[in-house]
């Protein structure tokens, strides 16, 4: 079977006996600095154009559930009733710091998730770039980039965006695990991660195992899961007293 797959993929230059070699540094920053100004050139034009549509400073439904929460938890009700009950605890806390630290503007969303989406972009060419070569690496950051349904989500009030830079950050960490196995700072950043994107979607939850795996040895794993733990708990307490609620995050998600 891996003979097989050698010969297949020999000649896409896709395959690669051994590690793939490390990055001159220099090129590194210049591939950085050409994805994040193309990602952010694309965002802004992109913003230009969506910003003339009329439900640009209007939000509807689950956007603008989330759009109203955020502007009470903005004005101090940081303890707001009925989270458990479907909508992304981070994102809601999140959108609702932002509110409270530049104002509640259409433009205040927008501009957080077109830094994340370029955020993305990045990531997304650090984690191919540790298991391909540079051009495929370069394609694939660029590639989400100018994808036209991730600048459509973008633009909406809704945590995707939030949730695509999380789960790829926590790609990276396990890709990165082999490099690092001495380092007890990486199960801990990767457990901080996957608490975050559970607070964002409790259906990550199920990440946990391929880290576990990812980690190898048992105090490793024990410092993801209490990272986890701790990341997760805050939002399981605040069910419990606010809301009466034995509920891990939310009810649904």
């Amino acid at each position: 079977m891996n003979a097989t797959l050698r010969t297949l993929f020999k000649g896409s230059g896709t395959w690669h006996d051994g590690p793939v070699p490390p990055p001159n540094m220099e090129r590194r920053w210049s591939d950085l600095a050409w994805i994040a100004a193309i990602a952010l050139l694309v965002r802004i034009v992109y913003l230009a154009f969506f910003s003339a549509l009329p439900w640009f400073d209007a939000p509807r439904v689950d956007a603008y559930a989330y759009h109203a929460i955020a502007q009470r938890i903005a004005g101090g009700d940081w303890a707001p009733e009925g989270l458990s009950e479907g909508l992304s605890t981070l994102y809601v806390y999140t959108l609702g710091t932002l509110y409270a630290l530049v104002g509640d503007s259409p433009w205040t969303s927008r501009a957080f998730h077109a830094l994340l989406g370029m955020a993305t972009s990045i990531t997304i060419f650090l984690c191919a770039g540790r298991i391909t070569r540079r051009p495929y690496a370069l394609g694939a950051g660029i590639a989400y980039a100018v994808s036209g349904p991730v600048l459509f989500h973008e633009a909406l009030i809704l945590p995707e965006t939030l949730g695509a830079f999380l789960h790829t950050l926590l790609l990276l960490f396990v890709l990165d695990v082999p490099r690092s196995n001495r380092s007890y700072g990486r199960p801990l950043a990767m457990g901080i991660v996957l608490g975050a994107a559970v607070l964002l979607r409790p259906s990550a939850l199920l990440l946990a195992l391929p880290c576990l795996v990812s980690l190898r040895t048992i105090r490793p794993a024990l410092l993801f899961v209490a990272a986890a733990s701790v990341s997760i708990a805050p939002a399981t307490l605040r069910n419990r007293i606010i809301d009466g609620e034995n509920i891990l995050v939310v009810a649904s998600g």
